[in-house]
């Protein structure tokens, strides 16, 4: 192998660092696009919930966060907290009662919460419920997909989302 001349290795370096400039301010440019193209995240008294959740504002807590919730069954023991591990089943459901993700009762979703990699608003949604409880919680897109929505595009830009969840057990106080 004969080595590069010094013009050729300095072309090559200059045509290599433009490239990789170019691919950089490209891609700030559409995040910039991006960022600016998604519409600001919608209040919860502007979303039309689907009519089977039957929310009443009035009759749901609302977290400091912006989730809001109602206990359609309390529970017994324990309440979740972080660093418990929970079991539950629940249904996932865009406001407008599009269903895209469940785990029934037979299938439970196991999980310490707290843990990384599960949606904050699903966690802030189980704190506090104990085994037996039945919620259904109202996630904000903040706590939620965001302005991006989800990658598999199901669920959209600032999209409130619903869960029903129901607590099976919380570090092994079975109901």
């Amino acid at each position: 192998m004969r080595p590069m001349k010094t013009g050729a290795l300095r072309g090559a370096l200059i045509t290599r660092a433009g490239a990789v400039l170019g691919v950089m301010l490209a891609t700030q440019a559409c995040l910039g696009m991006m960022e600016d193209d998604f519409p600001e995240e919608p209040s919860v008294y502007e979303v039309a919930f689907a009519a089977r959740f039957n929310v009443d504002l009035s009759e749901m807590v609302e977290r400091p966060s912006g989730l809001w919730y109602r206990d359609d069954m309390e529970g017994e023991g324990l309440k979740a907290d972080y660093g418990h591990d929970v079991m539950l089943a629940y249904h996932g459901y865009l406001y407008d009662g599009t269903h895209f993700e469940s785990s029934p009762e037979e299938e439970p979703f196991e999980f310490t919460l707290g843990a990384a990699g599960i949606m904050a608003g699903f966690q802030e949604g189980v704190l506090g419920m104990s085994a037996g409880g039945q919620r259904l919680a109202l996630i904000p897109p903040s706590l939620a997909f965001g302005r991006q929505g989800s990658a598999d595009g199901r669920v959209p830009p600032n999209t409130w989302m619903v869960f029903e969840l129901h607590v099976l057990s919380i570090e092994g106080v079975v109901f």
